[in-house]
């Protein structure tokens, strides 16, 4: 029996763009290193994320969807 979650979870280059993103606790990571390559390449999506955590100081990387979301609207 296994006693963690494990996978893989890759951003690939797609001609779609929107997506529908569901995050909890520091599930964020995979998204957050996501956005991240999207703003650093300047690409435009249309992103919905919904996160939750126990309290807003659990809110990792918000650094990173805040310039996400001035630079590209995301």
């Amino acid at each position: 029996m296994r006693d963690s979650l494990s996978g893989t979870l890759h951003y690939q280059k797609t001609k779609i763009k929107n997506w529908f993103l569901i995050a909890g606790g520091i599930g964020i990571t995979p998204f957050r290193s996501m956005i991240k390559y999207l703003v650093d390449k300047n690409e435009r999506r249309d992103i919905v994320l919904i996160f939750t955590a126990s309290n807003q100081s659990d809110f990792v990387y918000r650094d990173v969807f805040q310039e996400a979301e001035e630079r590209l609207g995301y």
